[in-house]
């Protein structure tokens, strides 16, 4: 494992698991002691996609000006990004700051 953790990648988001580079989708082991790796994108990404773009533009837009964010709805389906409850002007600034990134 020498020199692992600054050999460089093409694959961006990717993750590595038992030393190979792990697919996204595809479950981390088959038995019943077996965790699936989550790929952690950043917080405007609400599509799952690891690209803050107009897909996570139209679904903040579907949630804006909601005020009853928790945990109950997954924080309005994640567009409250900084998780004050509310999806505003905040949390556009959040995601404009990652945008295309």
């Amino acid at each position: 494992l020498e020199g692992f953790w600054t050999a460089p990648t093409l694959n961006k988001g990717g993750a590595w698991l038992n030393g190979k580079l792990w697919t996204p989708g595809v479950p981390s082991g088959r038995d019943i002691y077996s965790t699936d790796v989550k790929l952690v994108c950043k917080a405007g990404d609400l599509t799952g996609d690891c690209s803050v773009d107009m897909d996570d533009f139209a679904e903040l837009a579907a949630e804006w000006a909601s005020t009853d964010c928790s945990d109950l709805n997954a924080y309005c389906a994640f567009a409250d990004i900084v998780m004050d409850g509310q999806v505003n002007i905040t949390d556009l600034a959040k995601m404009v700051s990652q945008w295309l990134q």
